[in-house]
This record gives structure tokens, C-alpha cells and sequence, in this order.
């Protein structure tokens, strides 16, 4: 295996203007794929065969509205008006009409119906009306929200002056998508690569070669939302595991390339032979990670599944991505990272740092202290 990645660094290096260009296109294709053809997550979490599954079931098959959710609208009278008079009972029962007719309502309770009772206020200038919504509130897509969102905004159409309020099952599923939050990891991973590397086009390569595969695990995932039920916090397990594997599988290999340009070898060879020494590491924790998703595949558990595929497809990305792009761009930034790898420009210590000096002589106590700390920041 390690002459075998070794001849791929080789390769790779040497043709580095065209691997890096077949990977621009592979992800744009991708990105753009998974822009163009997105689709929901699906957050439904159920386990098969169980107890409460079962019986979901069976009241399903019985009472079929039981798997719909509903949507609650409250409506608010306009000023000094009420919403028992009979225009506005008419205005509210064309209002409602007209949103029936929409493809994902499959029934509306209206106000002010006989057979139901405490659905307005004792003054009638509050009523609620009730929507049964097509299938559960998981699987009720965004768009289909923002539109019923609007659709339920017109009531000011039918009568003057009122206002309306939407809530219920819709909004206990919350809409996730990736948020500034995520992306301000990437500074703070930037910042670390520096402090151990020392080194801003070592951090630089190692975050890109991460990036890549992390943009590739998002962009599959969302495709894969068309063909399975993916859920938000499956990509996301993915995601961080993938964006490990990256790091973990990059630094070894950009480490020894620095360490043997320094003492003189020659680029393409100190890349091919920083990839093939790493090869046993790289195949022994995707091998790990592997065995982990696969025990994830046997569980039988859809979210489970569906974590154990993406972790497996991560896994697979980011090896193929240390052992093609990594060495593309090592190859790419040959002089920088050349000059600032030079014997003038690395550090040398004679002697270990104070904190390993002593972990070294005590042990035990070293350990306990690091316990300590981990406990009181958890």
C-alpha cells in the first residue's frame, strides 16, 4: 500500500495544475448539483419494529388523520369589531375555503362551528381556526412553509383590518441549515494550524486539503436527500468527522515533506515519499472510522444508517483527497513552502518543554491533574 500511494503522490505532484483542476470541477459540479436539486431533510426518527412504532402504526391505518399534523391560525379581529358578526363569519369562511384548496391541506376546522366549542375568545374579537396538514411536520418541506406562511397572511383581503398568527405542529420541527456558527470554526482551525505548524502555507494547505473533502461531504449529503431520508444531524456527525480525518491525514504528510525539503530532498520525491511513509496511518484510522460506520449499517435504525453511510463516504473522500489534492498542492506551493521550511527558518530545541519534562519524570500525577481539568470543563 505504501508504494502504491507513493506512485499516486508521484503522479499527482508532477501533474499538479491538472489534478487541482479536475477537483475545481468535481466540486463545482457538485455544489452546484446539490443547489440546484436540494431537497429537505427528513427528521423523522422512528425505530422499526418497536413497541411505540407499532402502534403508530395501527392507529395510522385506523384513523389515517392521526399521521397528519395541524396547523393552528389564530385571527384577530380588526378594531372595535367583532368576529361573530355574520359579514365577518363569511369573510372567514371564504378565507378558509381558499386555503383548502391548497395540495398540502387535506381539512380546516373553522371557527364558530357547532359541534366544537372554546375556539374563540368571550368578547369574539380572537378565534382559532385549525389546518390538517398533509403527512407529519418532519417531512413538510421549507418551501411548502413559506408558502403557507404567506397564503395564511392574506386574510387581510377578506376582511379589512385583521391581523392572523400561524403556529402549531409546523414549528416544533425547528428548519436547520448551517449558519455562521459553522463557518467561524474554520478561522479558529486556521488559527490553531498556525500556532502548531508555524507555518501559514503548511496551515494554509492542510485547511484547504480539509475543506475539500468537508465541501464535497456536504454537497453528496444534500444530494443524497433525494434518494434517502438524511437528516440534518446525520450530515452534520459526518461533517465533523470528515473535517478530523482531513486534518489528521494531511498533517503527518505536510510534516515530513517540511522536515525532508529542509535536509535537501527533492520536492516531487519528498512529496511522494511524505504520502507513502503516512500510508499505514492514513489506512489504519479510515480503517477504524470504517469499522465504526459499519457497526452504525448493522444497528438497523434509518438515522443510523443513513450516519454510517455518510461517515463511510466522508471517509473514503478524504482519503482519495490526501492522496491526489494534498499532494497537487504541496507540489503548487513548492518555493513558499520551501523558504519558510529552510534550516534558518526551523526552530531547533535541545530540550523538551517544561510541562512534557515533567509528565515524562511524574506520570501519574499527570495524568490525574489532566483529569482533573477535563472533569471541571465538562
Amino acid at each position: 500500500m505504501p508504494t502504491f500511494l507513493y506512485s499516486i503522490a508521484r503522479q499527482c505532484a508532477r501533474n499538479r495544475m491538472r489534478v487541482l483542476l479536475g477537483w475545481a470541477l468535481a466540486l463545482t459540479l457538485t455544489v452546484g448539483a446539490a443547489w440546484v436539486f436540494a431537497a429537505p431533510f427528513n427528521e423523522t426518527i422512528s425505530i422499526p419494529d418497536s413497541e411505540s412504532a407499532s402502534a403508530q402504526a395501527t392507529l395510522s391505518n385506523t384513523f389515517p388523520e392521526v399521521a397528519d399534523q395541524t396547523a393552528t391560525v389564530v385571527i384577530i379581529a380588526p378594531t372595535e369589531q367583532r368576529l361573530d358578526s355574520q359579514s365577518a363569519k363569511e369573510a372567514i369562511s371564504a378565507y378558509l375555503y381558499t386555503l383548502s384548496e391548497l395540495p398540502y391541506i387535506k381539512g380546516v376546522i373553522p371557527p364558530f362551528t357547532e359541534p366544537f366549542s372554546g375556539m374563540e375568545s368571550k368578547d369574539a374579537t380572537r378565534a382559532l381556526a385549525y389546518l390538517r396538514i398533509d403527512g407529519p411536520a418532519a417531512g413538510f418541506h421549507s418551501g411548502d412553509l413559506a408558502d403557507l406562511t404567506a397564503q395564511v397572511k392574506t386574510l387581510r383581503y377578506f376582511l379589512d383590518g385583521a391581523d392572523v398568527e400561524l403556529g402549531g405542529d409546523l414549528y416544533t420541527v425547528p428548519n436547520r441549515s448551517f449558519s455562521a456558527v459553522e463557518a467561524s470554526c474554520i478561522f479558529l482551525v486556521a488559527i490553531i494550524l498556525v500556532i502548531v505548524l508555524k507555518s501559514l502555507m503548511a496551515s494554509a494547505i492542510v485547511l484547504t486539503a480539509c475543506l475539500i473533502g468537508t465541501v464535497s461531504t456536504i454537497s453528496i449529503g444534500l444530494l443524497a436527500r433525494n434518494f434517502g431520508a438524511i437528516n440534518f444531524l446525520s450530515l452534520t456527525i459526518s461533517i465533523m468527522i470528515g473535517s478530523v480525518l482531513g486534518i489528521l491525514f494531511a498533517l503527518p504528510i505536510v510534516a515530513r515533506h517540511r522536515s525532508q525539503i529542509t535536509s535537501g530532498m527533492e520536492i516531487t520525491e519528498s512529496i511522494a515519499l511524505a504520502v507513502g511513509r503516512s500510508g499505514n496511518t492514513i489506512i489504519s484510522q479510515s480503517l477504524a472510522v470504517a469499522v465504526t460506520a459499519g457497526m452504525m449499517l448493522c444497528v438497523g435504525i434509518p438515522p443510523f444508517t443513513a450516519t454510517g453511510v455518510l461517515v463511510l463516504l466522508t471517509t473514503a473522500i478524504n482519503v482519495f483527497s490526501s492522496c491526489t489534492a494534498l499532494p497537487a498542492l504541496l507540489g503548487l506551493a513548492n518555493e513558499w513552502l520551501a523558504a519558510e521550511s529552510s534550516p534558518a527558518t526551523v526552530p531547533v530545541r535541545s530540550k523538551l518543554p517544561g510541562g512534557a519534562r515533567f509528565a515524562l519524570k511524574h506520570p501519574i500525577p499527570a495524568i490525574a491533574l489532566t483529569a482533573l481539568i477535563l472533569i471541571g470543563t465538562a
